[in-house]
């Protein structure tokens, strides 16, 4: 093989190389994890106390007439949290009742700190003057509903903000 041949098969080696060599993916760059936030006790309770203000303020402003209008509650709520309210709103819109009057919160208390991200509270709202109104005009609301209504709320850390993960009535004897 003479020099001239031996260059060119050289040389197209050396652009197969290139071109190939341009054709390959770097390696992913291995991801950095997030680092967990760290909160103390008084600092969780009081943004998962604030979400829960903010969301019931929300929840007053609602036309339980309008379905659209239930999207209020999503910034404040878990996607599976958020799910499970609109279910239930959208069913109560179904049967044509509305929510008449506004619970007032008596106290809002930490329950358990799970972790930095995650805390149960309880809370206690007066719901004297509210009233459930069928479409005939009829409240649907029994005389022997108490005038206090205790809720116990898990609160998950997620975007960057507390958000009630879950939501269930009990029976507190403090309310």
């Amino acid at each position: 093989m003479t020099v001239l041949p031996r260059l060119a098969a050289t040389l197209t080696t050396l652009t197969l190389s290139l071109l190939f060599a341009g054709c390959t993916t770097a390696p992913e760059p291995t991801p950095t994890p997030t680092p967990e936030p760290t909160f103390t006790e008084e600092e969780a309770f009081a943004l998962a106390e604030e979400t829960f203000r903010a969301f019931h303020r929300e929840q007053q402003k609602i036309n339980f007439r309008d379905p659209k209008q239930f999207e209020r509650l999503r910034p404040f709520t878990t996607h599976t949290r958020f799910l499970a309210e609109k279910k239930s709103l959208t069913n109560a819109f179904a049967r044509g009742e509305t929510l008449v009057g506004t619970p007032e919160i008596v106290w809002f208390r930490l329950h358990e700190m799970i972790s930095s991200t995650e805390l149960t509270a309880r809370v206690c709202e007066d719901i004297t003057d509210v009233d459930v109104i069928d479409e005939a005009g009829n409240s649907i609301v029994t005389a022997e509903r108490p005038d206090l209504f205790a809720s116990y709320l898990t609160f998950t850390y997620e975007n960057n903000a507390f958000k009630i993960s879950d939501s269930r009535a009990v029976k507190d004897p403090e309310c």
